[in-house]
């Protein structure tokens, strides 16, 4: 769950289906509602946008196109490419702000050092089907990682090996940590996705604590504080469980029928936001006045939401560095075009003006008559040069006839 001051310091970024990486503002207004209003655009890849994350200052976005793009939020703008993988780029996570951690249909899991953005180090982490989910626990000691090979595979990042491997006897799509590390959540899918079930581990225990069933597909996972994991489904609704009390405590349908990824965070009010990103490009956010593990959850409030006019694949919460460039945020008019990647610039056909003059039938009665003048002589000549070229011709022809009585 991303900690945050002020609402001005958040800024929601998509990945689409259109190739594009999206980024919006959420500005407060005075009822309590939020508008978000578009304030990034980018089209860097030239394939379908698979998963975004962002660390300091820095914001990484992959995608089928098999490359990492890289971007400086401070600055706004792009920094360049890494090109390692072979395949399909799905996930990517920051490890604080000095590496960045990804991995691919590849089966490769990479570690980049930021800054100077050089390849440290390359896992064989999942070489049957490749990698779905890369967790970092929050202190940036280790990290999962699960794949089509139905293994849960557990990273030191101090030493840089592999600690241990899982197996999950199911495929793991999704991974979460919670606020403290002390607990992470993995999404499973068995039997191609007719089965499944959201299992909460313990790092104390290192086994299972808590599974949940959804009562459709989960889609999304994300923890909201240490006792709190919210679950987005298939059929557009959003399950929050406790884990403490093993139960569903908080259940609501969004504007969507299917959610794609939710993302989590808290301002030093207290004030909590869970953010969903649907199929249909619907952006919602619903807001907790407090959670806290002794209180009730409470039902939250829509308070903002937008079509993106695309269709998204994933979702970021970025923290707007310090001294960052202030985005330029869209007029409201201009927020209701939409997005589209391809669309033909329609440009107008030069027209023909007339333009009519007062008094002007005695100067067209002019111009006629000096037009006629003008045909009539131009027949004349044209009349005259025929009979001088026929005479031409015919003289010619009388001459090659005496010529040819001479040679006979």
């Amino acid at each position: 769950m991303l900690q945050c001051e002020n609402y001005s310091d958040l800024e929601i970024i998509l990945g689409s289906y259109e190739e594009f990486v999206i980024g919006y503002k959420p500005l407060k207004a005075e009822d309590g509602m939020v508008t978000l209003s578009q304030s990034f655009a980018n089209h860097s890849h030239r394939a379908s946008v698979r998963c975004v994350a962002s660390g300091g200052r820095f914001m990484a976005s992959g995608g089928a196109d098999d490359n990492i793009q890289l971007y400086d939020m401070k600055l706004r703008k792009e920094m360049g490419v890494l090109m390692h993988h072979e395949k399909t780029v799905t996930c990517v996570a920051f490890v604080g702000t000095s590496h960045l951690i990804s991995g691919s249909e590849d089966g490769d899991v990479v570690i980049w050092r930021s800054g100077n953005w050089q390849c440290e180090k390359i896992w064989t982490a999942h070489k049957d089907g490749g990698v779905t989910s890369i967790a970092v626990h929050p202190s940036g000691k280790l990290c999962l990682t699960v794949g089509r090979d139905q293994t849960l595979k557990t990273w030191n990042l101090v030493k840089g090996r592999s600690a241990y491997t899982t197996n999950l006897h199911a495929q793991g799509e999704d991974l979460s940590f919670s606020e403290s590390g002390e607990h992470y959540a993995v999404l499973k899918l068995m039997k191609g996705g007719a089965q499944f079930s959201v299992d909460v581990y313990s790092i104390v225990v290192a086994g299972v604590v808590y599974s949940v069933v959804p009562e459709s597909r989960p889609s999304s996972i994300t923890f909201l504080k240490d006792d709190f994991i919210a679950i987005g489904t298939d059929t557009g609704s959003v399950e929050i469980h406790q884990i403490s009390k093993k139960s569903c405590v908080c259940k609501f349908k969004t504007k969507s029928t299917r959610i794609r990824k939710i993302g989590a965070v808290q301002f030093s009010s207290g004030e909590a936001w869970l953010v969903t990103a649907a199929s249909n490009g619907e952006i919602c956010i619903y807001s907790f006045k407090k959670i806290s593990d002794e209180e009730d959850l409470g039902s939250p409030k829509l308070i903002g939401s937008v079509s993106a006019g695309c269709r998204p694949t994933c979702l970021a919460l970025v923290l707007a560095p310090v001294d960052a460039v202030q985005p330029k945020v869209k007029a409201e008019e201009e927020e209701k075009k939409v997005l589209v990647p391809f669309e033909k610039k329609v440009t107008n056909k030069r027209g023909t003006v007339t333009v009519e003059l007062e008094d002007s039938d005695e100067e067209d009665r002019k111009l006629a008559k000096v037009n006629k003048l003008r045909n009539k002589k131009k027949k004349v000549q044209k009349k005259q040069t025929n009979n001088a070229e026929g005479e031409g011709r015919k003289t010619k022809k009388n001459k090659n006839n005496v010529k040819n009585r001479k040679s006979k």
